[in-house]
């Protein structure tokens, strides 16, 4: 039987509904974990043949050309649907520049310094900082954002060791009509994973979210499906038939 929190002005039925909500998502992530390691199987596999494709270029027809091209294709277009499982990883930042006249500071100690919250006394601007990492799975959409300037500075203040991100609020305002790019599954489903920590039911959107996603996945998981068991097993032959050796993970 469930617990009530006296501090949750919920009803019993209300409760049950947020918990069986919280076990749909729970499930959701499972599987999406699980579709998208298959996808990663597919995509390793798909770049050991990619590179013994280009390390033999001669021996390249134009049939096998697009037969690597279609597999390359058909890989892409289910990440853009369902997104990747691991964030990327975001490049590092430059040195800061010396003060005038003197000699270049090391890039180490003013990264240091730039992590503490402060500039470098005495430097010129560093580099631009990394790149940004990809999305984590149970994060809530949009959480995830560039440096932000410290409390109590201007709005137009640079962040500390980051460029200068765009000015999203002007661009939505010139542009009200502008398309917003598709969502993958991914990111979908971290619209309803707040609902795992808060202590009301959720909104319409995500019920249709949660309903609608395990569908979406189906639909993801049988094309890598079918990349996996027909069309990169039959690339990997036609390779090795034109004497390009693959060697697989």
């Amino acid at each position: 039987a469930l617990t009530r929190d006296p501090m949750v002005m919920m009803s019993e039925a209300e409760t049950k509904q947020l918990y069986a909500f919280r076990l749909d998502v729970v499930k959701t992530q499972r599987t999406l974990r699980e579709k998208q390691a298959q996808l990663d199987t597919a995509q390793r596999l798909y770049a050991a043949a990619k590179r013994a494709a280009d390390t033999s270029a001669s021996k390249m027809t134009p049939e096998l050309t697009t037969q690597v091209a279609a597999v390359e294709k058909e890989l892409a277009e289910i990440t853009k649907e369902m997104g990747t499982a691991a964030g990327g990883r975001g490049g590092r930042g430059g040195g800061a520049g010396g003060p005038p006249g003197g000699p270049i500071a090391n890039g180490r100690n003013a990264g240091a310094a730039g992590a503490a919250g402060a500039p470098p006394a005495n430097l010129g601007r560093g580099g631009r900082g990394g790149g940004r990492g990809g999305a984590a799975l149970a994060s809530p959409a949009g959480a995830a954002t560039g440096g932000a300037p410290a409390i109590g500075a201007p709005s137009n203040a640079v962040p500390v060791g980051g460029g200068t991100g765009g000015n999203g609020g002007t661009d939505d305002a010139q542009n009200p009509g502008a398309p917003t790019a598709p969502q993958t599954i991914q990111a979908k489903l971290a619209t309803t994973t707040e609902m795992l920590n808060v202590s009301f039911n959720p909104s319409p959107t995500q019920k249709k979210t949660i309903q609608t996603i395990p569908g979406e996945l189906q639909k993801q998981g049988e094309r890598v499906s079918k990349v996996s068991t027909d069309a990169l097993p039959a690339l990997i032959k036609s390779l090795k038939a034109a004497g390009i050796d693959v060697k697989t993970p």
